[in-house]
């Protein structure tokens, strides 16, 4: 109960008949928390439904709000009191009725009119607001509006600083109430043991170099943020059930028959399971013309009896179910149902009938159903789904018919080419991969088919059903890469009511963060980078709904052959991850007052052309209407659209990830995000953008709280793409300043990789120098000596974790994507794409940038190795590389290039290759020349270089120091 205190003596006098308290004298209110100011006028502003509205009015409601909060003051209201109200510990109504009726805004004025003082104002020079609280300040503004994307609370949150420390509040105070640290603690001041700054002035500051100013960072121990190997695999304690699956035996038994040309397991729920098989009768060496017959067996150890509800896909038809064959079911005594459209067959055995395996001195309930097939009977597959014997359960797989693939007829081929697709390869001969391969095979697939077949095999990986954890994810990642990258169907023979792929999305995104909390190591790396292929689903049913509700909302006619009811059509049977980019190009289209090139425009920067859109299984063929005098409600609706697609479809967006992880983020990393979400996109700071997000990341990983489920995951993703994107945009032009970004940047990656203890040594080695070189200034020569020492160290490093990546996908990418058909530019790009699309790729750039300055200043030769290694050939120079690219030379070559950009590919031929142009480290002609074990170097020295140029035809062997340097001789010609 709020209890008004006597106003005293002194005040105006009340008027007769009114029960309130006479006001205090203006002089006699204590001073006004300014945080109360604002939550005030927050408070006011929910009460009133929280209308849209304009900078100007926000303003004018929290002065409102503060006028009308001196007036309680000066009626004998105290502030501990206010302060219930504001923190929700007395309701608003109660603390009206207390007060014996509103506040009006005739009071509030009459209040100011008898002289209620304003907020203190700030006496000269007003007080500088501390930049490393406004981002928290920032996030809890945020969170108290409702977590609304795309919006900036930075104005308000300095304000809001600005107003308390001109109330009378220490930074000190203002520090403790929203827990951030001080500014001691960052990276950015100087560390405790660190050397003193080179020089008293930085060359190039990094505000002025167009990063911006740093915000600082949060001090950390790089050698805590290694990532130990954990004791044993995570997943082993799952194995050994896995093993005592009573069809395990079987597996492996199939495995190593020549007699059997293709088995499966489908995992059927409930830890059952059913191993299929097609086995040659006969002589398994024999040709296959010369085999009378195939036999599918299917064998379950299902708890239920189960019958066998099957047909046939011809070959000539592979997309339709169709009944087998009367010759055929008569030979497996199945019996044709009414209609004709399948057949049916009863499994014998199981635990009713007694068949039993012994294993280990046990024996276990099995049961099995066999249908024999002539091999000329010219079929593509068996198709069927399972049903118990008394009609209550049915199992199929993924939302589709089980398939078996049958190698019959001219062909001789496995059934729709799935089998044969992995055949000769020794990198797709595991069951994940010839499961993926043949699930692309068939005929009715869609996004949703392909989600719930990973969910399986997920599922079967966490549940230690296979040996090699880490190849498997590797597989299912290269899988799902290409399914994102639109390499693979997206919709084919099959509508997916929006719901339904929301379901199967999410159900994939959980078992994708289960296999995170349950593995290590690199098997963690690829499970996390699982997430970036898929979206979060959701409520996907909105997707559906909502586009028919903005079509009525609007009065747009659904009428056949317009843009809106074809995009209609096709997020009522089949959305995908396109209709995201569509949604932003028909808002670009509105903006821009209906301009259709601006609409084209915004497509083709998503890769999305006009023959895609008339691709769809319901084509999108015209271009969209303007619909002049409804643009703004149309604006309105569509942005709120975008957001219902993004929530399903892009699941690492930061507004949308930092709105479903709001409960579960720590309070040390709300400073940071806050600022990340004000900032992102803005244009301001890159430096403090990326600090702020890496900051962010560092504290959900230290708090624990990635292992919370898929909603920390993927805002630790978005976060990345956040510090990914700023520091590309910044540090291009930075020059030396670019060296502010290397500890961030540094951090962020060892974030990221699994083995990332080197990473982590070499910030620990980068944070040691002064402070001032960190941040872009002038270094004395030592200190530069020691800066470049760390940079080489660097980027061996990010090298490695290059070459790593190369080295496991590349392989992987060009197998699978060969059984795919995937287009050869991006089987050929493949491994390169998902290097340059990581962390690693920002931090390449910015030791590129920042170690010419350092050289110079360490006074070091003009040579910066790219791929070290020696060789022998004639040397050869040309103007481009670009222009000899696809040139082969006929013997070997040491090319010296005026011209490299670092997008060319390495010519056949060339052992060595020279330029005045230093590409960075993980540029396509870099990972090119490394992989080729060529020789790569630049040198910012044009003298060696035309030094080098006067021995045009002789042959010269070259080789790398240890110093980074580049020796040459000329060498006799017989030797090449």
């Amino acid at each position: 109960q709020v209890q008004l205190r006597d106003g005293g003596g002194g005040g105006a006098a009340a008027p007769a008949g009114d029960v309130r308290p006479a006001l205090l004298p203006a002089d006699a209110v204590p001073n006004l928390p300014q945080e109360l100011c604002g939550v005030w006028a927050y408070l006011a502003w929910e009460r009133a439904g929280c209308p849209a509205r304009s900078g100007a009015e926000a303003d004018a409601e929290y002065d409102a709000g503060v006028a009308e909060l001196v007036l309680l003051l000066r009626r004998g209201v105290g502030l501990d009191e206010l302060w219930a109200v504001a923190r929700g510990q007395v309701p608003w109504a109660q603390f009206q009725a207390a007060l014996g009726g509103a506040v009006s805004g005739e009071d509030a004025a009459a209040g100011r009119a008898e002289g209620a003082p304003s907020p203190p104002a700030p006496a000269p020079p007003a007080p500088a607001v501390p930049e490393h609280l406004v981002g928290t300040q920032a996030y809890l503004l945020w969170e108290a509006a409702g977590k609304p994307d795309g919006a900036d609370f930075g104005a308000d949150a300095r304000r809001v600083l600005r107003e308390q420390l001109a109330a009378g509040r220490s930074v000190q105070e203002l520090e403790h109430a929203l827990g951030a640290s001080p500014p001691e603690a960052s990276q950015t001041a100087s560390q405790t043991g660190a050397p003193p700054a080179s020089a008293p002035a930085p060359a190039q500051t990094s505000e002025e170099s167009g990063l911006g100013a740093s915000r600082g960072m949060r001090s950390v121990d790089p050698l805590d943020l290694i990532k130990r190997p954990a004791a044993a695999p995570l997943l082993a304690d799952a194995r050994p059930g896995a093993q005592d699956s009573p069809l395990a035996p079987l597996v492996r038994a199939a495995g190593e028959d020549d007699a059997v040309c293709w088995h499966r397991t489908f995992n059927l729920g409930d830890g059952a399971q059913l191993l299929a098989t097609v086995r040659r009768l006969g002589d398994p060496h024999a040709p296959a013309d010369d085999s009378p017959e195939l036999m599918v067996e299917l064998v379950s150890d299902a708890p239920d009896a189960l019958v066998l509800h099957w047909g046939v896909r011809a070959r000539d038809d592979g997309a339709a179910w169709l009944p087998p064959p009367p010759g055929l079911a008569a030979g497996a005594g199945a019996g044709l149902l009414a209609g004709g459209e399948a057949a049916e067959l009863a499994f014998e055995g199981g635990a009713a009938q007694g068949s039993v395996l012994s294993m280990d001195g046990e024996e276990l309930p099995l049961q099995r159903a066999r249908v024999p097939v002539p091999v000329d009977a010219d079929l593509a597959a068996l198709a069927f789904v399972l049903r118990s014997r008394d009609g209550s359960r049915w199992w199929r797989d993924g939302g589709g018919d089980f398939r078996v693939p049958l190698p019959t007829g001219d062909g001789g081929g496995a059934g729709e080419g799935a089998p044969d697709a992995a055949s000769g390869n020794p990198l797709l001969q595991d069951s994940v991969a010839r499961a993926i391969v043949e699930a692309e095979a068939t005929p009715a697939w869609t996004l949703m088919h392909r989600f719930n077949r990973a969910s399986d095999l997920l599922e079967q990986v966490a549940a230690g059903g296979v040996e090699d954890v880490e190849g498997s994810l590797a597989r299912i990642y290269v899988w799902l890469r290409y399914s994102s990258i639109r390499q693979l169907t997206w919709q084919r023979n099959y509508n997916t009511q929006p719901r339904i792929l929301g379901a199967a999305q999410e159900r994939l995104t959980h078992t994708i963060a289960k296999v995170y909390s349950k593995t290590s190591g690199m098997s963690q790396e690829w499970a996390r980078l699982l997430l970036t292929t898929v979206g979060r689903g959701g409520n996907a049913q909105a997707v559906r709904d909502d586009i028919l509700h903005i079509m009525h909302r609007n009065h747009i006619p659904e009428k056949g052959g317009t843009w809106m009811e074809q995009w209609h059509q096709k997020l009522h049977n089949n959305t995908t991850p396109d209709d995201v980019p569509i949604c932003e190009a028909y808002l670009a289209f509105l903006e821009s007052g209906g301009d259709q090139g601006t609409y084209w425009r915004v497509l083709a920067d998503a890769g999305v052309t006009r023959q895609r859109l008339e691709s769809f299984d319901r084509p999108i063929t015209v271009d969209p209407q303007f619909f002049g005098d409804r643009r703004d409600a149309l604006l309105a609706d569509f942005r709120a659209y975008l957001k219902v697609l993004k929530a399903v479809h892009s699941g690492a967006d930061l507004q949308a990830s930092a709105s479903a992880a709001a409960r579960i983020v720590p309070a040390a990393a709300k400073a940071p995000l806050g600022y990340a979400l004000a900032h992102a996109g803005t244009g301001g700071s890159a430096l403090a953008l990326v600090e702020a997000a890496v900051e962010a990341r560092t504290e959900l990983a230290a708090g624990g709280a990635l292992a919370s489920g898929r909603e920390a995951l993927y805002l630790d993703l978005a976060l990345e793409a956040t510090a990914r994107a700023g520091a590309e945009r910044g540090a291009g032009a930075a020059g030396s300043a670019a060296a502010a970004l290397i500890a961030p940047l540094l951090q962020n990656l060892a974030l990221s990789v699994a083995d990332n203890e080197e990473v982590c040594h070499c910030l620990k080695a980068w944070l040691a120098l002064p402070a001032g070189l960190r941040g872009g200034g002038r270094a004395a020569r030592d200190d530069a000596l020691q800066a470049t020492a760390v940079l080489d160290r660097a980027r061996r490093a990010v090298a490695a974790l290059s070459d790593r990546v190369v080295t496991t996908l590349g392989p992987l990418g060009a197998a699978l994507g060969a059984a795919f058909g995937a287009e050869d530019w991006t089987v050929r790009l493949f491994a390169e794409e998902v290097v340059r699309a990581g962390p690693a790729f920002a931090l390449s750039l910015a030791l590129s940038a920042a170690e010419p300055g350092l050289r110079a200043a360490a006074e070091l030769g003009a040579w910066q190795l790219v791929s070290p290694g020696a060789a022998r050939g004639e040397l050869v120079a040309v103007p481009s590389l670009r222009e000899v690219q696809d040139r082969a030379f006929p013997r070997p070559t040491v090319l010296l290039a005026w011209e490299v950009t670092g997008e060319e590919e390495v010519p056949a031929g060339v052992v060595a290759l020279l330029s005045p142009d230093a590409p960075d480290v993980l540029s396509h002609l870099a990972v090119r020349a490394r992989n080729l074990a060529v020789l790569f170097a630049a040198c910012h020295d044009a003298a060696p270089l035309r030094e080098l140029e006067a021995l045009e035809g002789r042959v010269l062997e070259l080789d790398s120091t240890a110093a980074g340097a580049v020796t040459w001789q000329e060498a006799d010609e017989e030797e090449v």
